[in-house]
């Protein structure tokens, strides 16, 4: 996907180029899609919808965050001595999406 060097111009010019790589890939594409259509999201969650192996999750998941498409918060289970992520769009993942038109379709989407 090439994504037009104006839409730069409103995002966040100094991840310009990591946005650019992040969104070149299908698959971070579907899955920034899919974070937007169901956040909070868990990591579980998505493992269990994109069936594929965790540290290939985690690295098109790192590749978004680093973008400042997604981010991320760490909930710590203390009982169980363990914890989780929960993913979300950011402000930069919305507005890439809204100025990519394709925000409009996944509200459409969303909605039903």
């Amino acid at each position: 996907m090439e994504v037009p060097v104006n839409i730069f111009e409103e995002l966040d010019k100094t991840k310009a180029k990591e946005i650019s790589d992040a969104v070149y890939n299908s698959a971070r594409r579907y899955l920034l899609a899919f974070v937007y259509l169901h956040e909070p999201i868990v990591f579980k969650d998505l493992a269990n919808h994109f069936k594929m192996q965790s540290n290939l999750l985690s690295y098109h998941l790192n590749k978004l965050k680093m973008a400042g498409l997604i981010k991320n918060e760490y909930i710590a289970e203390r009982e169980a001595n363990k914890g989780y992520s929960k993913y979300s769009i950011s402000e930069t993942g919305k507005k890439f999406l809204e100025l990519t038109k394709a925000k409009e379709f996944l509200d459409k989407v969303k909605d039903k």
